[in-house]
């Protein structure tokens, strides 16, 4: 979630490659799965997020996570299960109220 200068990372997790070089044979090599906790990030003043100030603004952290909710309830969010009322099927128009 992002204001113009904040920008909240939600917890999740990943894969990644992390660097390693592929194998010769063809077969892949293994990912490792990386945990990201609540990140917020000052873009102002560290435009490449080097620093995760959520603690020190946690009024910030509070309101963009509010943000997210709202978007959450209305679009659905695939890391929870949840589907969003404002979701519909693909290629559909919503329909006029």
């Amino acid at each position: 979630m992002r204001s113009k200068r904040w920008k909240l990372i939600l917890p999740h997790t990943y894969r990644t490659l992390s660097g390693q070089q592929g194998r010769d044979d063809g077969l892949p090599v293994k990912y490792q799965t990386v945990k990201v906790n609540r990140e917020l990030y000052d873009l102002e003043n560290d435009v490449s997020e080097t620093t995760n100030v959520a603690d020190k603004h946690p009024g910030v952290v509070e309101r963009l996570e509010k943000l997210a909710e709202s978007a959450r309830e209305d679009m659905g969010d695939q890391l929870t299960g949840r589907t969003g009322r404002g979701v519909r099927a693909a290629g559909q128009l919503a329909e006029a109220k």
